[in-house]
């Protein structure tokens, strides 16, 4: 691959354009619901750029030093659609202002280094001469580039940062030795965060295979991979290591990779799930939707907000680091989850003190993350619920499958404050009644008018405007056809007991783990995962996933 050849203004090179692709797999069919497709192609070799929280994450490893508020101001990550649906995409760009963040929080980052090189940490051998001071700088380029870049250092990278180290080294105080190898230093490092092979993952395999042929990833690439899928951070000694000796090329040898990097990193495993789990079901604390109108929903707050955000990652976290494994049946109808003073008197129960407690609650109210406020919140208008958008997110997030468009003659709603008071669900099953919109309605709001006991914040009701509530629905496209509920709590069992949740999980944990939607290569694997997951920990299907071809196997093409 190639390797930084610019001594300094790297923003240039990243601002040009590129997309993160190498090729591309868009003309690749995916394989949604499919039974195992044999012989298929598989995916094509690409370059990935890593997310905002990467590179936040990969920078305090690399450098030793907290840098998150630095790069607090680069791009925010969002799920890329036409990606794999997560904010980790190949479709993810270097746009002139992720360029231009990314510049001046190098800047940042580098002076605030420059303030950890010190006799202390480097040697008085480094600060005796600039002569001296330049070997020292080679041999930090070399170890700390080894991180940065995830591969050995070139001659050509030590090449090309020397001479960014000696430009910045002569901006330095003259005459004091100290502070010009500390400049240059803070020079190297900001060159670094901004050069691509900092910047993008490949999964490019072996230069000598012709476009088309088949490629294996190489070692470097299989452990930088095998690390941000499972952990979000660069990889560790053990794994460089593991590299080093081509052990990662065997499947086994990368399943246990998974499990020992979960063990030893277990908040970094939980804060992968913290994102996989919202970003699959649609929980968002940043949307406009979380702007709630007050007058309507009083129990709100910006308060209440923060403790459902506190409340979703403690449930994930407990979740995904349970004695009885990360069960997606657990996650869809445990009743317990986690409350203070402040998010309590959502779910009618009273609690003392801003301490979060793990608490069970009704469970004729409450099973899983799908009725807890989060979900329910993300899922909703700012003054009421949205059967549409619940319904939605059932579809495409348990059963896979994406509504038609809506055509050109939808006929509007009638407005909230005119007219007679009346239930949200009345006003939408005004989209069931016409001929417009029933056709595709009908694929997915049943679904979401089952959730209609929880208001637009989550809190449980039984009338709105003087009515009663009517949560009845269907499970709308289940195998051996519609299944009616009379409730959210009925939704969710039937879909923590589906074998096409089984599948759906399978190919959205797939997604999120490799950064992109599966191909008809992936097939025949998906499927054998999905038929094993009932039951099953999330954790085995990761390691599955990890351990697969799918994983890392790839058509050469370069364009």
């Amino acid at each position: 691959m190639r390797t930084v050849k610019a001594a300094f203004a790297l923003a240039v090179v990243l601002a040009s354009g590129c997309t993160g692709l190498i090729g591309s797999h868009g003309s690749d069919t995916q394989v949604g619901g499919e039974l195992c497709v044999q012989g298929a192609p598989p995916p094509t070799t690409r370059v990935r750029r890593l997310t905002k929280g990467e590179i936040q994450r990969s920078t305090t490893a690399i450098l030793g030093m907290d840098t998150t508020s630095a790069l607090a101001n680069l791009d925010a990550d969002v799920p890329i659609n036409g990606g794999s649906g997560f904010t980790n995409s190949d479709a993810l760009v270097v746009s002139d202002s992720f360029a231009n963040g990314l510049n001046l929080a190098a800047e940042t980052i580098g002076t605030a280094f420059k303030a950890t090189v010190t006799k202390t940490a480097y040697g008085s051998t480094c600060y005796g001469s600039d002569s001296a001071a330049a070997t020292c700088a080679e041999t930090f380029i070399r170890k700390t580039g080894k991180l940065a870049f995830r591969r050995d250092v070139t001659d050509d990278d030590v090449t090309a940062l020397d001479a960014v180290y000696m430009a910045g080294r002569d901006t330095g105080t003259d005459g004091d030795v100290g502070d010009r190898f500390a400049t240059g230093l803070s020079w190297v490092v900001r060159a670094m965060l901004q050069s691509p092979d900092f910047l993008y993952l490949t999964e490019l395999g072996d230069p000598a295979v012709a476009n088309g042929g088949k490629t294996t990833l190489t070692s470097n690439e299989i452990a930088s991979a095998l690390s941000f899928s499972v952990i979000g951070l660069p990889p560790d000694d053990d794994l460089i290591a593991a590299a080093a000796a081509n052990q990662l090329g065997d499947g086994d040898a990368r399943a246990a990779q998974v499990d020992r990097l979960i063990a030893a990193y277990p908040d970094a495993w939980k804060q992968q799930m913290r994102l996989f789990v919202p970003q699959w079901l649609g929980i968002n604390y940043g949307r406009p939707e979380w702007a709630k109108d007050t007058s309507a929903l009083p129990m709100f707050s910006s308060d209440l907000k923060d403790a459902l955000q506190t409340e979703t990652q403690m449930f994930v976290d407990d979740w995904a680091t349970s004695s009885d494994g990360a069960r997606v049946d657990a996650l869809l109808t445990s009743s317990s989850t986690f409350v203070n003073s402040v998010n309590a008197p959502l779910y009618g129960v009273s609690v003392s003190g801003s301490t979060f407690q793990k608490m069970a609650l009704d469970p004729t109210q409450r099973a899983g993350i799908l009725t807890f406020g989060g979900f329910l919140g993300s899922t909703s208008h700012v003054a009421e619920t949205s059967p549409v958008m619940r319904g939605k997110v059932i579809m495409q997030k348990f059963f896979c499958q994406d509504p038609p468009a809506p055509p050109a003659n939808v006929p509007p709603l009638p407005p909230v404050d005119q007219g007679p008071p009346t239930t949200t669900r009345a006003r939408f099953d005004t989209h069931l009644a016409s001929d417009a919109c029933s056709g595709c309605h009908k694929l997915f709001q049943p679904m979401g008018d089952a959730f209609e006991e929880y208001d637009a914040i989550g809190a449980f009701r039984s009338e709105q405007n003087g009515f009663p509530i009517d949560s009845s629905g269907v499970l709308v496209g289940a195998t051996g056809g519609d299944k009616p509920v009379a409730n959210a709590i009925e939704l969710v069992k039937l879909l923590a007991q589906s074998g096409q949740t089984d599948d759906c999980v399978t190919r959205q944990l797939f997604r999120f783990t490799v950064g992109r939607p599966e191909v008809p290569f992936d097939s025949c694997m998906l499927t054998e995962t999905a038929q094993n997951l009932h039951g099953a920990d999330l954790r085995q299907v990761l390691t599955a996933i990890i351990k697969s071809d799918s994983f890392v196997v790839r058509t050469v093409n370069i364009q």
